[in-house]
């Protein structure tokens, strides 16, 4: 297709097969070498008015040239090696007439270094061989004359051609010495005629510039027919051509060579008619390229079909079939491979259990760690305490404040330890200045606090309680002009009560518009003083013991543990990905505060065995407990999708992210936020199932009336009624018309009885992992194993695993030391002892493994609440008596004291 001056079409670079001919119609001519390693040919052609006979092709539907009219030369190859076309083209029949000493240089309007200069290199060959070069797309060909006008050219003498050395050398290299034979002894010819010459031409060239024009067209040294008949025009025509060694066909070669002959006009034969001895040549050597590619193409079909299936027939004639395809294996052979493979794996096996006890015999031969006796931390480490405010407020429903669903399981008898409650609790809502200054003493310099979202919005949504906004004013103003950099945290739990009765809480996608809205509405009141923000605290929290275990936690649901714990957490991802996509888009710029999620992290590791195959079922519990824990919210925020783990063991009732939600998932956080307490043994349960094939929600429904059914004949067995909420239409529709069964007694020391189906009982059939503490670990008051190893266990793997931007923040640490009276509570010693041992493998992590941990928060400033075990565990650093209410710092308050003071640990 035709293009615009100046227009660029690509030169393949499938081949180096390029099409030569048609050189004598370029003028200015580019080869650049693009970046892609193409070639691109710029052709710069002076025709803009090319002749109708000279329209001997026409572009066919791929792209490529087909020849219509008369032939055209074959191409001639190019390598890379060889210079650009540009600056070599001269007007190959002004150059004929100047080597046969008719036509001066001079007269063309070029001097003799000009001339000299534009005769070298390969194109000046390419134009003493008379090629054609075709135009690309539907361009007609195009012809150009010489760089000047022409003038008068007088027939030419070929007396010096006797003098050619004819030497047979075959293909393009022979071609190429021959023509530059040909022009050297045409040069020399005509040196001794050029001084009269130049003279003539530059008369000539000053006074007859049009005539050149004219002189040309009727010189015999032109040959009309051959189409070199177009004028010079000033607009260049450049094209990209497209060229592939498929378009130099040989019917079109020969057609060439029969057309136009071998230097490009008929001036090249004899007076009487006859072909001159170097077109007799070029002939032959034709013949003889053709008859050689022809036998390589008859060679490759004979290949081809040898590889096809006539090809496997001859072989199956031959017998070499055989030997190809094999023989039937005997079942000998078969025993013998199968013995092999299971000989392999045994050695294999012993290899492995050999290399890890050296591994293990290392570790213990090992030199120690050599350790400083002063532990000092990075430049700027992040120092704080941590709270929750449904925790140490109190003033449950003071200043406006709205019901949380801790409020209504708080109130709910018989759901917390002792009946506690946290209408009161620590009072920090009044107290909130003696709490600051108790941190300013210790020299505290950031505070992790979390805002209560019924304190904003009474319903969880609808209008902005002032009163509210204005309490949080005063706490975050107290803790600046006290040199505390506050961390807030939006959401510790405590979702508003309407919420959660009128659109079932985070199990209802429509809670993400609510927390948005929350969310920005701190933004845009406290964002200009806050610049650390965690979106959500613990979501597995929030989750499993929410909608699981027994409803621990608020709201209390064990509906379908099976599906809402992971609707909950699927929203509560969603909820943090669009706050941090909202932050980002209407406050970084101004506030540049930071954003992350506060994720519970304990750390897992196989519980070791003496059997190899069980050592490998603990090894995947390990990596279970992980991936169902930390990677279930980590990954999303850091790779955009839940871990391939879970999504094996979970199916489908684990939610998945549109392409939207992945992207705007992956990156959301600014920070890692590691809440760590403890560490576990893991081992593969006894009732730990295998995949099991999906259900559909009919034959699902279908099994749990069927259970239901079952348990009411138990319950009417045992106890002589039936269970509340059950009437005999119902019992009747779970399909069970058999009589009642015996119910069978199942002893402690008994095997229960396996549930064939993994999606039958919830969250910890998915995770399926025996947790426990090694012997020799102490445990704190909560029963939680102590093993500071694990600590630094843990940095090195989320550090691997996650390599978070802003570094790791670890923001809960800290122990419950049974306390009680005010007396032992002050020499908590048990505490000190925890967190200077857990501090030292936090060290150890950034000194030895280059971990990028930059902040430490202690958990917690007070005793308070603790959620279902009410007041009965003790975290914090300051005593607090709950029929006073004053605040004591106790013994491990002043060890921390002196580690933020001096930034770093004493091993004395």
């Amino acid at each position: 297709m035709g293009g615009p001056v100046g227009s660029r079409w690509w030169v393949g670079d499938e081949s180096e097969e390029h099409n030569a001919s048609n050189v004598n119609g370029l003028d200015h001519s580019k080869d650049v070498q693009e970046g892609d390693g193409s070639r691109v040919v710029e052709l710069s052609a002076d025709a803009s008015n090319p002749t109708a006979e000279r329209s001997d092709y026409t572009s066919t539907t791929n792209g490529k040239l087909k020849k219509t009219g008369s032939g055209f030369f074959k191409g001639l190859r190019r390598k890379e090696s060889s210079g650009s076309i540009a600056d070599e083209h001269v007007d190959v029949n002004t150059q004929a007439a100047v080597d046969d000493g008719v036509l001066s240089p001079v007269s063309r309007g070029v001097s003799e270094d000009g001339l000299t200069e534009k005769q070298k290199g390969l194109s000046s060959i390419l134009h003493g061989l008379g090629r054609k070069k075709k135009s690309s797309g539907n361009l007609t060909e195009l012809t150009e004359a010489a760089d000047s006008q022409a003038v008068d050219v007088p027939a030419a003498a070929d007396s010096h051609d006797d003098d050619v050395p004819k030497k047979a050398v075959g293909g393009l290299l022979g071609r190429v010495k021959r023509a530059k034979s040909l022009a050297k002894s045409r040069r020399e010819a005509a040196a001794e005629d050029q001084d009269g010459s130049i003279a003539a031409g530059e008369e000539d060239a000053d006074t007859n510039g049009h005539q050149q024009d004219q002189d040309v067209a009727a010189g015999s040294a032109y040959d009309s027919s051959a189409g070199f008949e177009a004028t010079a025009a000033e607009d260049a025509i450049s094209a990209h051509h497209v060229v592939g060694a498929s378009e130099i066909t040989e019917a079109t070669e020969a057609s060439e060579v029969t057309d136009t002959g071998v230097y490009g006009g008929s001036e090249q034969s004899g007076e009487d008619g006859t072909a001159t001895e170097d077109q007799q040549q070029y002939d032959e050597q034709q013949q003889e390229e053709e008859y050689v590619q022809d036998a390589a193409e008859q060679q490759g079909t004979d290949q081809n079909k040898a590889k096809g299936v006539f090809g496997l027939l001859a072989r199956a004639r031959s017998g070499s079939l055989g030997q190809i395809l094999g023989k039937p294996k005997t079942e000998e052979e078969l025993q013998a491979e199968r013995e092999a493979a299971e000989a392999a794996a045994a050695a294999e096996a012993e290899a492995r259990a050999a290399a890890e006890a050296a591994a293990a015999y290392a570790a213990l031969t090992r030199e120690p760690e050599k350790e400083p006796p002063i532990r000092k931390f990075p430049r700027g480490f992040m120092w704080g305490t941590a709270t929750s405010a449904y925790q140490i407020e109190g003033a449950y429903q003071d200043e406006g404040k709205g019901l949380s669903i801790w409020d209504a399981f708080c109130h709910t008898p018989g759901k917390i330890s002792g009946n506690a409650n946290a209408d009161i609790s620590t009072c920090h809502f009044y107290r909130y200045k003696e709490d600051v200054a108790l941190m300013r003493t210790m020299g505290v310099k950031y505070y992790r606090m979390s805002i209560s979202w019924t304190r904003i919005f009474p319903n969880g949504k609808g209008k902005v309680n002032e009163r509210g906004v204005a309490f949080y004013n005063r706490l975050i103003n107290e803790l600046i002009a006290n040199r505390i950099m506050p961390v807030v945290t939006l959401y510790h739990w405590d979702l508003p009560l309407s919420l959660q009765i009128e659109e079932d809480g985070w199990l209802n996608p429509k809670i993400v518009d609510h927390f948005i809205k929350y969310a920005k509405t701190c933004f845009s009141r406290f964002g200009d003083r806050v610049k650390y923000w965690i979106t959500i605290n613990e979501p597995w929290c929030a989750a499993v013991l929410g909608h699981d275990s027994g409803g621990q936690h608020a709201p209390g649901r064990t509906v379908d543990p099976a599906r809402e714990v992971y609707k909950v957490a699927h929203h509560m991802l969603i909820a943090h990905g669009r706050t941090y996509q909202m932050y980002q888009r209407l406050f970084k710029r101004k506030q540049r505060g930071k954003i992350g999620l506060a994720l519970n992290g304990d750390w897992y590791e196989p519980k070791p065995a003496a059997d190899l195959g069980e050592q490998r079922k603990n090894e995947k519990a390990a990596e279970r407990a992980l991936e169902f824990t930390l990677g279930w919210f980590a990954r999303p925020v850091y790779q955009g999708d839940y871990p391939t783990l879970m999504r094996e063991r979970c199916g489908n009732r684990l939610p998945r992210f549109t392409a939207e939600q992945r992207a705007m998932l992956k990156g959301s956080v600014d920070f890692f936020g590691l809440n760590h307490y403890s560490s576990h043994l893991c081992e593969q349960p006894a009732w730990y199932k295998e995949l099991a094939p999906q259900q559909d929600e009919d034959e699902r429904e279908g099994k749990l009336m069927r259970l239901g059914a079952q348990l009411e004949r138990i319950m009417t067995t045992v106890t002589g009624s039936k269970p509340h909420g059950h009437n005999e239409a119902e019992i009747q529709e779970g399909d069970v018309a058999e009589e009642p069964a015996k119910v069978e007694i199942i002893e402690d020391d008994e095997e229960i009885p396996e549930d064939p189906y993994i999606e039958s009982t919830g969250y910890w059939q998915d995770i399926s992992v025996d947790q426990s503490d090694d012997d020799v670990w102490k445990t704190t008051d909560m029963g939680w194993g102590v093993y500071p190893e694990g600590m630094r266990k843990m940095l090195n793997y989320i550090q691997r695993e996650y390599n978070p931007k802003g570094g790791i923040i670890i923001t809960e640490n800290g122990c419950a030391v049974a306390e009680e009276d005010e007396e032992e509570s002050l020499k908590d010693i048990e505490r000190a002892v925890y967190l200077k041992r857990y501090l030292t493998e936090v060290h150890k992590a950034i000194l030895h493994d280059d971990v990028d941990v930059r902040g430490y928060f202690v958990w917690s400033l007070l005793d308070n609440f603790e959620w279902g075990y009410g007041y009965q565990k003790k975290f914090g650093l300051c005593y607090v008596d709950m029929q006073t209410l004053e605040r004591i710092p106790k013994m491990s308050s002043n060890f921390y004291t002196e580690v933020i003071k001096k930034n770093r640990l004493e091993m004395i």
